[in-house]
Protein backbone atom coordinates (compact mmCIF):
# COMPACT_ATOMS: atom_id res chain seq x y z
CA UNK A 1 0.00 0.00 0.00
CA UNK A 2 2.85 2.48 0.88
CA UNK A 3 4.68 1.30 -2.87
CA UNK A 4 0.93 2.35 -4.23
CA UNK A 5 1.01 5.59 -2.48
CA UNK A 6 4.62 6.27 -3.67
CA UNK A 7 3.48 5.37 -6.91
CA UNK A 8 0.39 7.33 -7.33
CA UNK A 9 2.79 10.95 -5.51
CA UNK A 10 5.20 10.17 -8.12
CA UNK A 11 2.33 9.89 -11.17
CA UNK A 12 1.13 13.61 -9.51
CA UNK A 13 4.60 15.10 -9.71
CA UNK A 14 5.04 13.74 -13.18
CA UNK A 15 2.23 14.78 -14.63
CA UNK A 16 2.33 18.28 -13.01
CA UNK A 17 6.19 18.39 -14.52
CA UNK A 18 4.59 17.07 -17.66
CA UNK A 19 1.73 20.20 -17.95
CA UNK A 20 4.88 22.68 -17.12
CA UNK A 21 6.94 21.84 -19.92
CA UNK A 22 3.29 22.00 -22.15
CA UNK A 23 2.99 25.34 -21.15
CA UNK A 24 6.22 26.71 -21.35
CA UNK A 25 6.02 25.41 -24.85
CA UNK A 26 3.09 27.50 -25.26
CA UNK A 27 0.67 24.67 -25.22
CA UNK A 28 -2.41 24.24 -22.69
CA UNK A 29 -2.84 28.06 -22.03
CA UNK A 30 -6.42 28.38 -22.08
CA UNK A 31 -7.15 27.32 -18.73
CA UNK A 32 -4.58 29.33 -16.93
CA UNK A 33 -5.84 32.90 -15.55
CA UNK A 34 -4.40 36.00 -16.40
CA UNK A 35 -2.00 36.37 -12.89
CA UNK A 36 -1.23 32.24 -13.83
CA UNK A 37 0.27 33.52 -17.29
CA UNK A 38 1.77 36.55 -15.74
CA UNK A 39 3.50 34.09 -13.54
CA UNK A 40 4.76 32.05 -15.79
CA UNK A 41 5.70 34.57 -18.28
CA UNK A 42 8.19 35.93 -15.10
CA UNK A 43 9.60 32.63 -14.97
CA UNK A 44 9.98 32.23 -17.98
CA UNK A 45 11.89 35.75 -18.32
CA UNK A 46 14.08 34.72 -14.98
CA UNK A 47 15.05 31.36 -16.92
CA UNK A 48 16.21 33.70 -19.87
CA UNK A 49 18.28 35.55 -17.81
CA UNK A 50 19.80 32.62 -15.70
CA UNK A 51 20.85 30.92 -19.12
CA UNK A 52 22.31 34.08 -20.59
CA UNK A 53 24.25 34.95 -17.15
CA UNK A 54 25.68 31.49 -17.62
CA UNK A 55 26.60 31.81 -21.48
CA UNK A 56 27.98 35.09 -21.15
CA UNK A 57 29.83 33.36 -17.98
CA UNK A 58 31.28 30.51 -20.60
CA UNK A 59 32.70 33.05 -22.96
CA UNK A 60 34.01 35.22 -20.99
CA UNK A 61 35.98 32.03 -19.18
CA UNK A 62 37.12 31.01 -22.69
CA UNK A 63 37.76 34.46 -23.76
CA UNK A 64 40.13 34.75 -20.56
CA UNK A 65 41.78 31.33 -21.36
CA UNK A 66 42.46 31.92 -25.55
CA UNK A 67 44.06 34.99 -24.11
CA UNK A 68 46.29 33.60 -21.74
CA UNK A 69 47.03 30.85 -24.52
CA UNK A 70 48.11 33.61 -26.79
CA UNK A 71 50.06 35.40 -24.39
CA UNK A 72 52.21 32.23 -23.42
CA UNK A 73 52.94 31.70 -27.39
CA UNK A 74 53.71 35.22 -28.14
CA UNK A 75 56.26 34.91 -24.84
CA UNK A 76 57.38 31.51 -26.44
CA UNK A 77 57.71 32.77 -29.80
CA UNK A 78 59.51 35.87 -28.68
CA UNK A 79 61.98 33.55 -26.20
CA UNK A 80 62.38 31.34 -29.58
CA UNK A 81 63.51 34.45 -31.62
CA UNK A 82 66.09 36.05 -29.19
CA UNK A 83 67.62 32.67 -29.00
CA UNK A 84 67.95 32.46 -32.25
CA UNK A 85 69.21 35.65 -32.46
CA UNK A 86 71.48 35.52 -29.89
CA UNK A 87 73.09 31.82 -31.62
CA UNK A 88 73.43 33.45 -35.03
CA UNK A 89 75.33 36.56 -33.57
CA UNK A 90 77.81 34.10 -31.68
CA UNK A 91 77.84 32.13 -35.44
CA UNK A 92 80.60 33.67 -37.19
CA UNK A 93 82.09 32.90 -40.78
CA UNK A 94 85.73 31.99 -40.98
CA UNK A 95 87.46 34.45 -43.03
CA UNK A 96 88.29 33.31 -46.50
CA UNK A 97 91.14 34.24 -48.21
CA UNK A 98 90.66 34.17 -52.28
CA UNK A 99 93.75 35.86 -53.03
Amino acid sequence: ERMQDTLQKLKEVNNKLRKEIRQRNREDLDELSFQQLRGLEQNMEKSVECVRNRKFHQISTSTDTYKKKIKNHEETHNSLLREFEERDADFSFPALDFE
